[in-house]
């Protein structure tokens, strides 16, 4: 058994051990190898040269600290119940924690899984809600952004205690996502869906924002008060992250 990062080679395993954990579709793999994936940034478990378990990362900011986003752990089913979850996470959280990372963020996909990574040492964090918003009033100035002009508004936009997200996220984020910005507000938008996946700043511009959109009415996540993610911090602080929103979801 080895856990290390994957090869090239090991690719087609991890995107067959994604598909029987989660059954997203091959258009989807595609996108996210083809943009979100590096083998330095996944983290796996081979046995006979085959991943049966993994987990991807991202990096991320938090405090003027690096800290990883644990994405996407998975194992193989027939090797479930023996732990390896359990065991790759340890071992992540150690090569992270030398590398200089100060903690992990994920977002647990069902209350079991939270159950399971509090066993670990995860705290919830990061509040996000989603409302449904309508257009309204007058349309708002609005221009269309590329990667670093919508993480460098981000930025300027989180909460208090937010964790900056940048680099593979938001590239990946730009495949589905429409990135836009006016005057104190980003927003980005799903291409296949009246979607707001994170809308940042001045709430009272938001019917602004979807009418000049075209966009009668929309789904929209914001900053909220219930935790939505878990933080693992590596020194055993106890603080954690107010707002994390850009779930790979």
């Amino acid at each position: 058994m080895i856990i290390d990062n994957p090869k090239l080679e090991h690719i087609a395993g991890l995107r067959q051990l994604w598909k029987q954990a989660f059954g997203d579709s091959d258009e989807y793999l595609d996108l996210f190898f083809e943009t979100g994936f590096s083998c330095d940034r996944c983290f796996c478990i081979c046995l006979e040269d085959r991943p049966v378990a993994a987990v991807y990362t991202f990096d991320c900011r938090w405090q003027e600290k690096n800290v990883a986003y644990l994405y996407a752990l998975a194992v193989e089913e027939q090797h479930r119940g023996r732990g390896l979850s359990r065991l790759l996470l340890t071992d992540v959280h150690g090569k992270l924690q030398s590398a200089g990372y100060a903690g992990a963020v994920l977002e647990p996909a069902s209350d079991w899984l939270a159950q399971y990574y509090a066993t670990m040492g995860y705290r919830p964090c990061g509040g996000r809600q989603q409302i449904t918003a309508c257009a309204g009033g007058k349309a708002e100035p609005v221009q269309e952004l590329g990667v670093l002009g919508y993480e460098q508004n981000r930025k300027a936009l989180l909460p208090d205690g937010g964790v900056e997200q940048t680099g593979a996220v938001t590239r990946l984020l730009q495949r589905y996502a429409a990135l836009y910005g006016g005057e104190d507000f980003v927003a980005a938008v799903s291409r296949q869906a009246p979607e707001v996946l994170e809308y940042l700043g001045d709430r009272a511009k938001l019917p602004g924002l979807l009418k000049a959109l075209h966009m009668e009415q929309a789904q929209v996540r914001l900053p909220g008060p219930e935790p939505t993610a878990m933080y693992l911090d590596f020194a055993g602080n106890r603080e954690v992250p107010t707002y994390f929103g850009l779930p790979m979801d």
